[in-house]
């Protein structure tokens, strides 16, 4: 069967599927807000999960839906076919990736507080309810208050140039590796404009805390030697043959 799909796809003959959604587009429209899909992964069923940022103004929540295989809304999933939240109440979000793994449904994005943007995910079953087994209190979720660059103040407020749909700051979407023993590897980075800052690695364990294993705290700042004083910006990161994390970036 494996063969016969892979056989399947690579004769494609890149025509649009007009029985798809409407005439071959499926559209997501959240009332009020700027929708902009980052991530996409097919499920059960052919179901097709899609998460994203939804932004209104100078505010932005992440948001989650699941269509069929014919590209219509699923309204059992979540509240009328969506999920739509922030990571950490009254502050705004962001959600890059989207990670399916035993039938659990990983959100990872950023929430702002302050200047910076702050590591946090969310898990969910596949209709959408938050999985109290995850995160802190069986809120479902997490926020990583990371010590940023010098400077960094959660009390401070946003900063001028901060962008709620803007991908070039804090978790960057394909960057989280799920480790064999059920751990979690992420990049993330903080970004000052005309000041030092820096990237850094983040394991977590399945529940989404930090593996104070790694490193006495959970994270490795990662600055480019010689580069103290600059911007060292973190986009992806892997894994070597021999267990090393390698990263990758500016």
């Amino acid at each position: 069967m494996l063969n016969q799909d892979s056989d399947v796809s690579a004769n494609m003959s890149g025509k649009i599927d007009l029985a798809f959604g409407l005439n071959g587009v499926a559209a997501i429209n959240i009332t009020g807000a700027q929708t902009t899909p980052l991530s996409m992964i097919n499920g059960p069923d052919d179901t097709l999960y899609v998460g994203g940022t939804a932004s209104s103004g100078s505010e932005s929540k992440f948001f989650m839906t699941a269509l069929n295989s014919a590209g219509e809304i699923i309204s059992e999933f979540g509240n009328n076919g969506y999920v739509i939240g922030v990571f950490d109440e009254g502050e705004s979000s962001n959600a890059i990736e989207l990670v399916l793994k035993n039938d659990k449904l990983l959100l990872v994005g950023s929430s702002y507080i302050g200047t910076d943007p702050y590591p946090a995910l969310a898990r969910f079953d596949l209709m959408g309810n938050i999985d109290p087994t995850f995160g802190e209190t069986g809120r479902g979720k997490i926020v990583h208050f990371i010590p940023g660059p010098a400077g960094t103040s959660i009390d401070q407020k946003l900063s001028t140039f901060f962008k709620p749909d803007s991908e070039n700051r804090g978790i960057q979407k394909n960057s989280l590796i799920e480790l064999d023993d059920g751990k979690t590897l992420l990049v993330h980075y903080f970004d000052r404009v005309g000041a030092p800052s820096y990237g850094v690695i983040v394991r977590t364990l399945t529940n989404g805390s930090l593996d104070t294993d790694f490193n006495g705290k959970g994270y490795l700042e990662v600055i480019a030697p010689g580069n103290e004083n600059g911007q060292t910006q973190i986009q992806d990161v892997t894994v070597d043959s021999e267990g090393r994390y390698v990263v990758c970036g500016s």
